[in-house]
């Protein structure tokens, strides 16, 4: 074979197209007539369309109740809407998935089924980043195991083609990823600010992206080698600013458009409705939603009046029985996880989540294997002195989501990103110990942890001098994927 053709880049490339060609067939399978009704899915459907006639986010639900008619379908109501139905000012969502699905419809792509092949373009972009988190965390082996694991994971797959916000924000997760392992091995201002852009995007894609702040950049900045408690400050400062600057637009925008105050998103009052009530607390949808548990009359009032109502029915309801609150909580969390009536939560994922049978068993039978080998994966970078503080604080994000709110399979979409990363390190640490190779050392060209640096390099002279995080010299050529060259060592950050 080429050279050209076994290089890491065309090796991913490829992987991507097969990532892409995998979501569009399960969408042509499985999505493509699959009804839109009151769910999130014709939300982010029409509202984008909203939003491409209008320039602003509208209640979607509001304005298809305006014009719809006995018999008529979602299509007919949808064209109704857009032209002469009732716009009312909505923040349901952050606006980052819909702007995307809306520059989608400006091109000319707009029915249901070329939105989710627009979600199928996000979903193959998400493999690649996870292929170039593996490249960065354990080499190029490992970097295309990786992609090709995320690549056939029906739980990346799945949201995809349903027209779901994860689609968008998988691909920011990635980025966040990289960044973050980029700031480790060099920690810099300019890496720093673009982990700050990444996490903005992210959190105008689903609120609970801005977590990344506490759970993530704070603990990762921590550890930074060798920089200094003030630069360490410094570092996280400008992260989180050039986040909240990011956001501010969306946040004034919203603060001027309803009675009562909204940040990011108008849903969170809703959402801690869903999950707070005797049916979530007792029943057999202990730790998941029902939709029982909100207001069946609503307030006078626009979006933010509703929410305020819902948030206050919800915190009235868990203060009423706090008791009972350890226990939900511990079931949301196992739930979101899939360690708590796994096989309930995957008949309601088919039922109410309409993600499919076949796509959600298999999906669930591969989430065990990888999360499995995902514990592996963890020890293998600890023990080569990675940082795992990413994968480990994105875990706990996902939870903290669950708890906070209810437990369902797409709220655990970050973890399913990392779970083939971590995967494929521990298969490659595996194929090392079986062709006899050095547990330390990955493909030439890679860079896995920060290197050392002669002071010649700290000047800038940009040469590779081929010297170990222990100072040794590497001589020998790491066999398997990559070309010929000095193999690269993994391990703890050298001395700067």
């Amino acid at each position: 074979m080429p050279q050209r053709l076994r290089s890491f880049s065309a090796l991913l490339v490829a992987i991507v197209g097969l990532a892409f060609a995998v979501r569009v067939l399960a969408t042509l399978v499985g999505y493509q007539h699959l009804p839109l009704g009151l769910d999130d899915n014709n939300w982010y459907h029409t509202q984008s369309l909203l939003l491409a006639d209008h320039g602003d986010l509208y209640d979607p639900f509001a304005c298809l109740d305006s014009v719809r008619e006995p018999g008529m379908n979602n299509d007919q109501a949808v064209a109704l809407c857009r032209e002469r139905g009732v716009l009312e000012p909505s923040a349901g969502h952050p606006p980052g998935y819909l702007v995307y699905l809306a520059g989608v419809a400006k091109l000319g792509f707009e029915t249901t089924l070329e939105q989710r092949i627009a979600g199928c373009l996000l979903g193959a972009l998400a493999v690649a980043f996870v292929g170039l988190v593996g490249r960065q965390v354990a080499g190029r082996r490992a970097g295309l195991i990786a992609a090709f694991l995320a690549a056939v994971y029906p739980n990346l797959w799945i949201n995809d083609g349903l027209i779901l916000a994860e689609s968008l924000y998988t691909v920011f997760v990635g980025v966040v990823l990289l960044l973050c392992y980029r700031l480790w091995r060099s920690p810099t201002w300019g890496t720093a600010a673009l982990l700050g852009v990444a996490i903005a995007a992210a959190t105008l894609t689903r609120s609970e992206g801005l977590t990344f702040l506490a759970f993530v950049v704070a603990p990762l900045v921590v550890v930074l080698p060798d920089v200094t408690w003030g630069r360490k400050a410094g570092l996280a400062a400008v992260t989180g600013v050039v986040t909240l600057a990011l956001m501010a637009p969306w946040v004034a925008h919203n603060l001027g458009r309803f009675t009562e105050p909204v940040y990011l998103a108008s849903g969170t009052g809703r959402v801690m409705a869903y999950g707070n009530c005797d049916a979530t607390y007792y029943g057999d949808k202990l730790g998941y939603w029902d939709d029982s548990c909100t207001l069946k009359d609503f307030p006078d009032g626009d979006e933010s009046v509703v929410d305020a109502a819902h948030r206050e029915l919800a915190t009235e309801y868990m203060s009423e029985n706090s008791g009972r609150l350890p226990v939900v909580v511990a079931a949301r969390i196992g739930r979101m996880w899939s360690v708590y009536a796994p096989i309930q939560g995957a008949n309601l994922d088919i039922l109410f989540e309409r993600r499919g049978a076949v796509p959600v068993r298999t999906g669930l039978a591969m989430y065990y294997v990888l999360l499995a080998l995902s514990v592996v994966g963890l020890v293998v970078l600890f023990k080569r002195k990675v940082t795992i503080i990413p994968f480990v604080g994105i875990a706990v994000m996902i939870t903290f989501t669950a708890a906070a709110s209810f437990g369902v399979t797409r709220y655990r979409t970050p973890v399913d990103l990392i779970l083939p990363i971590l995967a494929a390190v521990a298969l490659d640490a595996w194929w090392r110990r079986r062709r006899g190779e050095a547990q330390d050392v990955v493909e030439p060209g890679d860079t896995v942890a920060p290197e050392a640096t002669s002071p010649e390099d700290e000047a800038g002279d940009g040469h590779d001098d081929g010297v170990g995080a222990d100072g040794a010299v590497a001589t020998e050529t790491a066999p398997g994927v990559g070309e010929v060259g000095d193999p690269e060592p993994v391990g703890a950050p050298a001395d700067r």
